[in-house]
């Protein structure tokens, strides 16, 4: 359609295609798909950020969202929107991140004279590992630090990097902090970083014994750094696993399930467990099912 301007300052058609046209829409949710209808109002726009801010879920940021306007199908765009608006919000709240935390440390620095962090780069400059421990920690560690696991299966929502926990336990059997580690990727630099660096601002004698998860990395740093310490998988990751592996096997009720408990968490005597895991296996039919004893 061709609309110009009237000489009295109005307006006329001039000229109209009808096959330029298309069916009006069917319904009013149809419209959310127009690329008008990407726009979302600075109001709302803070409003998310706030909500942001205090870790709410993309999904129940949209139906706070879709309170305001009565229902969430009378929202003016689309999830997807909403979506691509939080991720550019996480994108600048990312940006001082870095220089937030180490203010945070600092902060702690001066009311903990003891506390420590090490912070590693990568080749950009950017912050790859970030490594703290506290001054209690550091003393309890001299007294606890014989036997120490160390467990990255955590990460965070914004930025889906591994957490990891340095662990003790202390003479009443309650679990210590020993120190934390965030870090951009799981290889065998990175945790013979994590370790050296560990024990270098701890000042403390390396353990005996470490406890991990099943981390082929992991093993290989820990061989490098610590090659007088014992190093065995967390018997919590070996049961897991085993659960995964087994299935049937490790049902309810299942004779095998009561005789694989039994020996996991019972026997600690290192030749009776050898053989009664050979007589288990020959019991139950599984040497050919390549069932290694668990490395506890």
């Amino acid at each position: 359609m061709w609309v110009p301007r009237s000489e009295d300052k109005g307006w006329y058609i001039c000229e109209h295609k009808s096959e330029h046209n298309h069916a009006l829409l069917g319904n009013c949710m149809e419209k959310l798909h127009w690329k008008s209808h990407r726009h979302i109002d600075r109001y709302t726009r803070d409003l998310v950020k706030q909500l942001g801010e205090n870790n709410i879920s993309l999904s129940k940021v949209y139906s706070v969202v879709g309170s305001f306007f009565g229902t969430v199908k009378e929202v003016s765009f689309t999830k997807r929107s909403l979506k691509t608006l939080c991720g550019k919000l996480n994108k600048e709240q990312s940006e001082n991140d870095a220089t937030k935390t180490i203010q945070v440390f600092n902060a702690m620095q001066a009311e903990d004279p003891e506390f420590k962090y090490s912070v590693q780069l990568d080749l950009e400059g950017r912050v790859k590992t970030l490594m703290w421990t506290i001054g209690r920690s550091i003393e309890q560690f001299k007294c606890f630090g014989d036997a120490v696991t160390f467990d990255t299966t955590y990460e965070t929502n914004l930025y889906d990097m591994p957490f990891g926990l340095l662990v003790g336990v202390n003479n009443h059997f309650q679990s210590i902090f020993f120190g934390g580690v965030l870090m951009s990727d799981e290889k065998i630099d990175t945790f013979r970083w994590i370790f050296t660096e560990f024990f270098h601002i701890i000042g403390a004698p390396l353990p005996r014994t470490i406890l991990t998860d099943q981390a082929r990395a992991m093993e290989v740093a820990i061989k490098d750094v610590m090659p007088h310490t014992v190093h065995r998988q967390c018997k919590w990751h070996v049961l897991k696993k085993a659960k995964e592996s087994l299935g049937s096997l490790m049902a309810k009720g299942a004779e095998f399930k009561q005789e694989f408990n039994k020996m996991v968490h019972h026997i600690v005597c290192e030749k009776e467990f050898e053989d009664g895991w050979a007589c288990m296996l020959d019991k139950h039919g599984l040497q050919k099912k390549h069932i290694s004893h668990p490395d506890l």
